[in-house]
């Protein structure tokens, strides 16, 4: 009880959502089941605790009880204030759990293995090369790079052991026998479902014979380097123009490179991208004489996927954007984010 106040005495009060005039009893939340939001302290007899009032609060408290129902304004203001903070936790908690959701089903970047190590002739567009695929894989997101380089690399990584970590390897202008440790082992971890891609000089690495290679990795890749000519413009056919290596390609594709000419025809055996329809004015004595000469493909190797392209000779070949488009949409249809037809023996396109 305040000084100079008696049992009977009116304390000044005022409380939102109580509805006491100014001048009723001092107010204070009232227990549940009372039917009172507020109890009026000063109306207590002299003497009795708040506390010993709770059982029989209805009779003690003197005046109307009080009621959170005469300031309908007032209550559902409030009532909006809540709702809105209520509705703003509510979307705050979507959003951080959207968020959390998008992050845990992100797919994980993929692991390439760039191996441009050589034991015949080395292009000088090698390193142009490597700064292509590393700078392919930042920009698209996809994939990080790791590098294969010397004998060293290759006798480490090139195992079943090393290659733990990747999903594909891209032979980037490689030549001769690599040295790997055991090919039939690595050939194997392709045909389980890894990727493989090669690019130009890829098909110029072992050559049955060559070291006493045999022809299981030529086999695996489609298609092996027999010669060139002088390096020379072509205009190569698309012969899928669904793939996501050649999609952006339209109909055809003007290209200034070394060209290269195979032992075999790939076609009967892989999925012809590329092909021009006549031999390479490179100074061959057959120079424009009509032909079927496929220049890229993608074939099945066992549950592995294998591309090719035997264009990337010349520095600005790699540096050029359709190129890399190219490379790009062959890495993603190799480690199986893209779809694209594999099946081997297409037909020929015609411009």
């Amino acid at each position: 009880m305040l000084p100079g106040t008696s049992a009977n005495r009116r304390i000044s009060c005022f409380r939102p959502g109580c509805g006491r005039k100014r001048g009723s009893p001092a107010c204070s939340p009232s227990p549940p089941g009372t039917g009172c939001s507020l109890v009026c302290r000063a109306a207590l007899p002299r003497g009795q605790d708040f506390r010993q009032s709770r059982s029989n609060l209805g009779k003690r408290a003197r005046g109307p009880p009080c009621s959170s129902r005469r300031n309908p304004r007032r209550n559902t203001q409030r009532g909006h204030s809540i709702m809105i903070r209520t509705l703003a936790g509510i979307g705050l908690g979507l959003a951080v759990a959207t968020a959390a959701t998008v992050a845990c089903s992100a797919p994980r970047k993929k692991n390439l293995l760039v191996v441009t190590h050589t034991v015949g002739f080395r292009h000088s567009s090698i390193p142009t090369a490597e700064k292509t695929l590393k700078e392919i894989g930042e920009r698209s997101g996809v994939y990080d790079v790791g590098y294969c380089r010397n004998a060293d690399d290759v006798r480490t990584m090139l195992t079943p052991e090393g290659l733990k970590k990747y999903d594909a390897v891209f032979f980037a202008n490689t030549t001769g026998n690599l040295g790997i440790p055991d090919l039939k082992a690595f050939l194997d971890w392709i045909r389980s479902g890894k990727g493989f891609l090669g690019a130009h000089s890829a098909s110029d690495t072992y050559h049955p014979g060559d070291k006493g290679a045999d022809s299981s990795f030529v086999e695996m890749l489609g298609g092996e380097f027999k010669t060139h000519g002088a390096q020379c413009e072509v205009e190569a056919i698309v012969n899928d123009r669904n793939h996501p290596a050649v999609a952006h390609l339209g109909s055809t594709w003007k290209v200034y490179d070394e060209i290269y000419d195979f032992k075999e025809n790939p076609r009967p055996k892989a999925h012809v991208l590329l092909a021009l329809d006549r031999h390479p004015n490179d100074g061959h004595p057959e120079a424009n004489q009509p032909g079927d000469f496929p220049l890229a493909w993608n074939k099945r190797y066992g549950k592995g996927r294998v591309f090719y392209t035997a264009f990337g000779h010349r520095e600005d070949v790699w540096e050029n954007e359709v190129y890399r488009q190219h490379l790009l949409g062959a890495i993603r249809w190799t480690l199986g984010l893209a779809r694209g037809d594999d099946a081997p023996n297409n037909p020929v396109a015609s411009r």
